[in-house]
């Protein structure tokens, strides 16, 4: 019975990480489409600018852009933490059918087993903490929901700062039937 667990286990742990990966897979790859998208909005913005483009519309894309890719940017950010998790316990669980220890040392790291991810910054060598850093709050997960959020803000303040100057066309006004102002 026991191996029978120990290879349920197996196999799930390995469709884990495969699934991880390929989500880090699409995950980029939607990155880098949006990317494009927005550096040709941005760019026509600067190259169309005064052409007969109408600027409102460009702004609206941008924004719209900018808030599809945030969303789908904190809903990759979201699944990549829990199809994490759902990795540590499942090789927690892992370890302990073999009988291993699966405890965490404080941020010292672990007896044996390591979670994907984990990253032991206590047992770098001096060389490799100086061409290798791990900025917590800039990981590359958390980029793809920055990366959106400060596009999005340059679209808003662009909006702002050029909608005063966007030509809007004025409502005729009306005195009475037959007289046009």
């Amino acid at each position: 019975m026991e191996d029978k667990r120990i290879s349920f286990l197996t196999e799930d742990y390995k469709q884990k990480i495969a699934y991880l990966t390929a989500h880090f897979t699409r995950m980029w790859t939607r990155f880098n489409i949006f990317v494009t998208i927005e550096m040709g909005l941005i760019g026509s913005k600067y190259l169309w600018q005064g052409a007969e483009l109408t600027p409102p519309a460009l702004f609206i894309a941008g924004v719209a852009f900018s808030l599809l890719w945030l969303l789908l940017g904190t809903e990759d950010r979201y699944l990549v933490y829990h199809y994490r998790k759902q990795i540590v316990q499942v090789g927690n669980a892992l370890a302990k059918a073999y009988g291993l220890p699966t405890e965490q040392k404080g941020d010292k790291g672990f007896d044996f087993y390591q979670p994907v991810g984990w990253v032991d910054e206590h047992k770098m060598v001096a060389w490799d903490k100086s061409v290798g850093v791990r900025f917590q709050i800039f990981s590359t997960t958390k980029m793809a929901v920055y990366v959106p959020m400060i596009v999005l803000a340059f679209w808003i303040g662009s909006w702002a700062y050029y909608s005063p100057k966007l030509e809007v066309e004025k409502p005729v006004k009306v005195e009475s039937v037959g007289q046009v102002k």
